[in-house]
């Protein structure tokens, strides 16, 4: 009886030092996992920005579940190129004479990229669609995007 409970405690720790590599393993790949650059990803979805603002407006419920947490190469008109106080830009994209339009942040890997465009050029910037926010008072709607990169200017 002693010889199968002595059996019985090592296969046990020996099942428990097969899990704890296998975690350790997976914890360490996990730490280590490299972003994927925006840049080589394939855009879900090619649109012009007015159509997409466009979009938004007319249903942005479907928009979002259409957009949201998608890859999408915008072209547009830039509208302006702000600046944060960190030295990180956000490109604007849509009409001048319109108070919506659509923001994008730039990826830290691709930031130096906005630097150098001028205001209304026509670019195309990929990114990831992150939300909308609507025109409650009046001052234009958004519609917002992270991790952005220049495609072509």
């Amino acid at each position: 009886m002693n010889f199968f409970k002595r059996k019985a405690v090592r296969y046990s720790l020996l099942a428990l030092l097969i899990l704890g590599a296998g975690a350790a393993y997976y914890g360490y790949t996990e730490y280590n996992r490299k972003v994927k650059d925006i840049a080589t990803m394939h855009p879900d979805f090619t649109v012009q920005a007015a159509v997409l603002l466009d979009e938004f407006s007319k249903n942005d419920s479907l928009s979002s579940k259409k957009y949201l947490d998608k890859v999408v190469a915008i072209t547009g008109v830039l509208k302006s190129l702000d600046k944060d106080e960190k030295g990180f830009f956000t490109v604007v994209l849509g009409d001048p004479a319109a108070n919506s339009s659509i923001r994008c942040s730039m990826d830290s890997a691709h930031n130096a990229e906005a630097a150098t465009l001028s205001n209304g050029s026509i670019i195309e910037v990929k990114a990831i669609c992150t939300g909308y926010n609507a025109d409650d008072l009046g001052l234009g709607a958004d519609v917002m995007f992270n991790h952005s990169c220049i495609i072509k200017k």
